[in-house]
C-alpha cells in the first residue's frame, strides 16, 4: 500500500475580525503557526502536531476486525481499541513515566482542539482514502470533548445502529435564505412527563434545562468563553454562557451540535452530541458529572456516527471579537451581501 507525507504550516487566527467590505470595526485577535506532519495509508496514519512547544504524536492502525489509536502528549499516553463488528471500543490514559493512571486537565484539551482543529482540512481532502486517518481524526474528537472528572479508563459499550443522527436537521447551503432548521436539546431532565407509576421520560419543551431552538450548523465560535451565542429570539442573539435560564431558548455557533469539542473536520450531528453541547454551555463546565451521561453517548457517536455531507459554508464576514459582534446591522441579514456570522440574528446569505 502506497504511503503518503504531508508537511503543513497550520496559521491559527483567534477571534478575528472580517473582510472590510462591510462597514464596522474588524475584531482582534492573535496568529500562530502551527506544524502538522502526516505519514499516512489506508491501514495506518501517524500525524505529528506542534503547537508553540506542545507536541502530540498520534498512531493509528486499521486491521480486518479491529482499530488501534495511541496519543502521546504532555506526558501522558492514551490509546483507543474498536472493535468494528460490535461498535464496543475502550480507552485508557496514563502517566508515559511510570504507566499510574491519570486524568485529562485543561490544557490537555486545549491541546486536543487546536489538534482537530489543525487536521481540519487535511481530513476532509484524505479520510476517503485512508481509514486510518479517518480513525485518527474520530479519536481525537472524541478525546477533545472528554470530561475531566470521567475515568480514562473506559468501556464504551454500544451497537453500530444506535447512533440517532440528526443530518436532515442541520442547516446548509442550498437551504434558501429564509429556511431556518431548529432542533431542541436537553440534559438534566429538571422537569419529567408522568410519575413512578407512569414515566414517560423529559418534558423537552418545559423545562429551563432545555434549549427549544437550537441552531445547528458549522457556525464558528463566538468571542465569550463558552464560543456560543444565545438569545430569547432568533433576532436577538449575543455570546455569553446563560445558566440554566427561563426564556433563553435559541442557540446557535460554535458548531452547536457536531460530534466534537468544538469545530473541526468531522461532520456527524446526533442527538447525543447535541444535548451534550447544550448540557456543557447551558451552566455546566466540561468538567462536571452532570453532563457525563450525555458524554458517554456523544464520545461513541463521535467514533462510529456518519458524517452529514454538504454542511460546510463560506464565512465572508466573521464579526466575533468587534464591535459589531451582537449588534450587526439589520441591513445585512439575507441582503445577499455575503454570509455574516457573529450577528445578533442568523444570516441567510450563508445557506443561498
Amino acid at each position: 500500500m502506497s504511503q503518503k507525507r504531508i508537511w503543513l504550516v497550520v496559521l491559527v487566527m483567534a477571534s478575528m475580525g472580517g473582510c472590510a467590505a462591510q462597514t464596522g470595526e474588524p475584531g482582534t485577535g492573535s496568529a500562530s503557526a502551527d506544524l502538522l506532519n502526516m505519514d499516512y495509508s489506508a491501514d495506518q496514519a501517524t500525524v505529528t502536531f506542534d503547537r508553540e512547544g506542545e507536541t502530540a504524536v498520534a498512531e493509528a492502525n486499521v486491521y480486518p476486525e479491529s482499530m488501534e489509536m495511541t496519543l502521546r502528549m504532555q506526558g501522558m499516553v492514551l490509546t483507543m481499541t474498536a472493535d468494528r463488528a460490535t461498535g464496543v471500543f475502550d480507552v485508557d490514559g496514563f502517566a508515559e513515566e511510570n504507566g499510574e493512571d491519570t486524568q485529562m486537565v485543561e490544557s490537555d484539551i486545549a491541546l486536543l482542539l487546536a489538534f482537530e482543529a489543525a487536521l481540519t482540512q487535511p481530513y476532509l481532502e484524505h479520510a476517503a482514502e485512508s481509514p486510518a486517518l479517518d480513525f485518527l481524526n474520530r479519536a481525537i474528537t472524541a478525546w477533545s470533548a472528554y470530561s475531566e472528572v470521567m475515568p480514562l479508563t473506559r468501556v464504551f459499550h454500544g451497537r453500530l445502529d444506535r447512533s440517532s443522527s440528526l443530518c436532515a436537521n442541520v442547516n446548509k447551503p442550498g437551504q434558501g435564505v429564509q429556511t431556518k432548521r431548529w432542533q431542541s436539546a436537553t440534559h438534566d431532565c429538571a422537569s419529567t412527563a408522568g410519575d413512578c407509576s407512569n414515566w414517560t421520560g423529559c418534558d423537552r419543551w418545559d423545562d429551563n434545562s432545555t434549549t427549544s431552538y437550537v441552531f445547528m450548523s458549522m457556525h464558528p465560535v463566538g468571542s465569550c468563553s463558552d464560543d456560543t451565542y444565545f438569545g430569547g429570539t432568533s433576532t436577538s442573539f449575543s455570546c455569553y454562557e446563560p445558566n440554566h435560564p427561563g426564556g433563553t431558548e435559541y442557540a446557535y455557533g460554535a458548531c452547536f451540535g457536531r460530534c466534537g469539542g468544538s469545530c473541526g473536520g468531522g461532520t456527524a450531528f446526533t442527538r447525543d452530541c447535541v444535548d451534550h453541547d447544550q448540557c456543557v454551555r447551558l451552566g455546566h463546565a466540561l468538567a462536571s458529572f452532570w453532563c457525563d451521561d450525555e458524554l458517554a453517548g456523544a464520545t461513541w457517536d463521535a467514533l462510529w456516527a456518519g458524517n452529514c455531507g454538504g454542511v460546510n459554508f463560506k464565512v465572508d464576514y466573521n464579526w466575533a471579537g468587534s464591535s459589531s459582534e451582537g449588534s450587526c446591522p439589520d441591513s445585512w441579514n439575507g441582503t445577499n451581501d455575503g454570509c455574516d456570522v457573529g450577528c445578533q440574528f442568523i444570516d441567510g446569505d450563508c445557506f443561498r
